[in-house]
């Protein structure tokens, strides 16, 4: 028979296992909650980016070939930024919400945009705000051109900043 001492300090391993165990699956627990609220925010962003490129889109396709400053007279009217650039990933035209230089495209992703007909995301810093862009070519009367609509997720970084804190001191408690 085991003594008395014996079966407490087993009593004292066996907690200290049980709460390392409930502290770790509830940290897993946490972090899996973060990153699907995350990943469902940028989802919905990603979806609206689309759509307002399909409005760009739109618009140059009803416009046709355009000139410099039809397509700037075209970035102008959207109210979110808009970049519209050349092949070679310079801008022709570039709305008062947007920042070239800070959307602009390496080598690797114009041609990837151009050539490869990839759609391309990016998570760029605007006039020190959190920007999603969405790159994506745009054929017009045999030129192409490179879209770029952005849109601002600073929300959604201060509702992943909420969301973990509560979730820490929640789990805390």
């Amino acid at each position: 028979m085991a003594s008395p001492r014996a079966s407490l300090a087993i009593r004292w391993r066996l907690t200290a296992w049980i709460t390392v165990a409930f502290v770790l699956t509830l940290a897993a627990i946490l972090v899996s909650l973060r990153l699907a609220l995350g990943q469902i925010l940028y989802s919905d962003v990603d979806s609206d980016l689309k759509v307002n490129f399909d409005h760009v889109n739109g618009a140059m396709v009803i416009g046709g070939a355009a000139d410099a400053s039809r397509l700037q007279g075209l970035a102008d009217s959207f109210p979110f930024p808009v970049v519209i650039r050349d092949a070679a990933g310079a801008a022709l035209a570039v709305n008062g919400s947007a920042n070239d230089s800070q959307m602009a495209l390496t080598e690797d992703e114009v041609v990837g945009a151009t050539v490869e007909n990839r759609i391309l995301y990016q998570d760029e810093e605007v006039r020190g705000e959190k920007f999603r862009v969405h790159s994506e070519r745009v054929q017009i009367g045999g030129t192409p051109y490179i879209v770029q609509v952005g849109r601002s997720t600073q929300s959604i970084e201060d509702v992943t900043r909420a969301t973990e804190t509560i979730l820490i001191g929640g789990g805390a408690i």
